[in-house]
C-alpha cells in the first residue's frame, strides 16, 4: 500500500510540474503520456480510496476525490439536463481524450476542449519535440480549411500556412497569425 501510495504521488508530482512547463517555458509532455498518466493517477486514487476507508482522514478525504468524480459524471449523464451537462463537463476535462487530427512534418493540432458550448474549430498547435510538444498557440479555422481537408505550414514561429480546397473546389491559401 506505502509503494502504492508513493507511485500515486509521484505522477501527481509529474503532472503538477507538466502544468508548470507549460505554463512558463510552453513545453508540455506528449499528449500520449500526459493522458496515460491522469488515467493512472486516477486509478491509483481510486484503489487507494478502498484501501484507506477511515472517516474523517486526510487520506480519506483526498482519494475520495477520484470516486467521487467518476461517480458524478455517471449520474450527470444519466440524468440530464443542463446544469449537470455543465458540472459534468467540468468534472471529465481531466480524462476528456483529445486526438490529433493533424499530426505531419511535425505540426500537431489538437482540437481545443472549451467546454460544453465553447466555439466550433478551436485548435491549439503543437511542434513535436521528442517526448515534449512545445506549444505554439491556438487558431480558429473556418469549417473549410478543418484537417484534415488541410495542409499546414509553419512560415515561422508565429504564422502558419493553410493550403485548402473551398466549397467550389478551387485552391485557397491563408495566413493565421497564432494566438498565445
Amino acid at each position: 500500500m506505502k509503494a502504492l501510495q508513493k507511485f500515486h504521488f509521484i505522477i501527481l508530482i509529474l503532472i503538477i510540474l507538466n502544468l508548470i512547463f507549460f505554463y512558463l517555458l510552453h513545453y508540455e509532455l506528449r499528449y500520449e503520456i500526459e493522458y496515460s498518466l491522469n488515467i493512472i493517477l486516477y486509478l491509483t486514487g481510486i484503489i487507494l480510496f478502498f484501501m484507506n476507508i477511515k472517516i474523517f482522514k486526510f487520506k480519506t478525504i483526498y482519494f475520495s476525490i477520484f470516486p467521487i468524480t467518476i461517480l458524478l459524471f455517471g449520474l450527470f449523464y444519466l440524468f440530464g439536463g443542463i446544469l449537470l451537462a455543465f458540472v459534468g463537463g467540468t468534472l471529465i476535462k481531466p480524462l476528456y481524450p483529445t486526438f490529433s487530427e493533424y499530426n505531419k512534418n511535425g505540426i500537431i493540432l489538437y482540437p481545443k476542449y472549451s467546454g460544453v458550448l465553447g466555439k466550433c474549430c478551436l485548435y491549439k498547435v503543437n511542434k513535436n519535440k521528442g517526448i515534449f510538444e512545445k506549444n505554439l498557440g491556438a487558431i480558429l479555422l473556418n469549417s473549410d480549411s478543418k484537417p484534415p481537408n488541410s495542409n499546414f505550414e509553419m512560415i515561422n514561429e508565429n504564422t502558419l500556412k493553410i493550403i485548402y480546397k473551398d466549397y467550389e473546389n478551387k485552391q485557397q491559401i491563408e495566413f493565421y497569425k497564432l494566438e498565445n
